[in-house]
C-alpha cells in the first residue's frame, strides 16, 4: 500500500513536508521531500496515486471561527484556535487543497503532535525525533537529516498507514474529524 502524508504550511512561500510511505504491514519505507505549491502537491499525488492521503491541517472550518469539537477534544496535545492569524491561512489552504484532493482520493485530517505523543516518538529536538522514527520505518530517516516538516509528514503518513489497518479512531463530529492512532 502507498500512503501520502502532508505537513501543510499555511502559505505556499513556506515549506510543506511531503512523505510517501510504502508498506505491507511489517515493512515500511518512507521517502520525503519539501514542496511549496498546491500545484506541486497535486502533481505528486497524481503521479503516485496513493491509497490514502493524510493531511496535518484543518480540512473544515470551525463554525465559531475558534475551535471545532475535534480541536477541543485534542487540546491536551496542543491544537490551536482557528482564529489565530497563522491558523486562518492554514485553514483556508487546507480546505481548498483537501477539497481538490477528495475528488480523486481518500483524504483524512490528522494531527501530527497527537500521533507523535500517542506513539511515543514526540521530541522537541528534531534529531531525537528522527532517531525514534527510524526505529519504526526505513528510508530517508536513515540516509540523511530531515527537516521538522519532513518528520511531521512521516507522522502524517504513518497515521494514514494505521488508518488503513483499522488502528485509528476519529475524534470530532460532522463539523470536522481528526484521525489519531488508537490508544
Amino acid at each position: 500500500m502507498q500512503i501520502i502524508g502532508i505537513d501543510l504550511a499555511g502559505s505556499e512561500k513556506n515549506d510543506t513536508g511531503f512523505c510517501v510511505l510504502v508498506g505491507d504491514g511489517a515493512s515500511k519505507r518512507v521517502k520525503t521531500e519539501v514542496l511549496k505549491t498546491d500545484k506541486d502537491i497535486l502533481l505528486q499525488c497524481a503521479l503516485l496515486k496513493p491509497d490514502i492521503i493524510a493531511i496535518d491541517a484543518p480540512l473544515t472550518p470551525a463554525r465559531n471561527a475558534f475551535m471545532r469539537p475535534a480541536d477541543e477534544e485534542l487540546k491536551e496535545y496542543g491544537t490551536l484556535p482557528q482564529s489565530l492569524r497563522g491558523m486562518t491561512y492554514l485553514v483556508q489552504r487546507g480546505i481548498e487543497l483537501g477539497n481538490k484532493l477528495k475528488k480523486d482520493y481518500k483524504v483524512i485530517e490528522v494531527f501530527n503532535t497527537a500521533t507523535a505523543k500517542i506513539l511515543g516518538f514526540h521530541e522537541k529536538k528534531d534529531i531525537e525525533m528522527q532517531k525514534r522514527l527510524a526505529r519504526m520505518v526505513d528510508g530517508d530517516l536513515k540516509d540523511r537529516i530531515l527537516s521538522r516538516d519532513e518528520l511531521d509528514s512521516i507522522s502524517s503518513a504513518f497515521t494514514g498507514f494505521l488508518h488503513l489497518q483499522g488502528k485509528t479512531t476519529e475524534i470530532g463530529d460532522d463539523e470536522g474529524r481528526i484521525v489519531i492512532p488508537k490508544v
